[in-house]
């Protein structure tokens, strides 16, 4: 049981990771083409 909840807690963190990675990816992506649009 302790097992699980070691498993449970990394992989929680690490789909944590991976959102917060897609919303950096997604900030990255939209930033050049909001600028682009105000200009």
């Amino acid at each position: 049981m302790k097992l699980f909840n070691i498993y449970y807690t990394k992989k929680s963190i690490l789909t944590k990771n991976i959102l917060s990675i897609k919303k950096l990816l997604l900030f990255d992506v939209y930033l050049p083409v909001i600028k682009t649009q105000n200009q």
